[in-house]
């Protein structure tokens, strides 16, 4: 019966091991794709009156409805808030993560105040 359970909890142990290195990989990842994302959004925001003199009003709102998109998809990927934090302080180690949460969030309380805005 010993034996059994050390071999359970060995096979237990490793996959929690392997689950937290998938979970560091696909983070990094997903990291890396949330920061480039932001930072369009960001510069969109930033840099409107240009885009807008570039392409029109109707092309800015274009552009700034497919960042916006592309950040609620991520956001309904990684299932909500305390995830985010979790795989971020995993992923990209304290400090950085501390910055890129502070930045969605920035995002994320935009985009409800445009929301609220326009009564939706």
């Amino acid at each position: 019966v010993e034996g059994c359970f050390d071999g359970w909890f060995e096979a237990s142990l490793k996959k929690r091991l392997l689950a937290t290195a998938g979970e560091r990989v696909w983070g990094k990842h997903t990291f890396v794709c949330l920061n480039s994302t932001m930072a369009r959004w960001r510069e969109l925001c930033v840099r409107g009156a240009r885009m807008r003199r570039l392409f029109g009003q109707c092309g800015l709102a274009f552009a700034k409805s497919v960042s916006n998109r592309a950040l609620w998809c991520w956001y309904e990927r990684v299932k909500g808030a305390v995830r985010v934090r979790r795989v971020a302080a995993k992923a990209l180690g304290r400090l950085r993560s501390i910055r890129l949460i502070q930045g969605f969030e920035a995002w994320h309380s935009v985009v409800n105040e445009e929301v609220y805005e326009r009564g939706e």
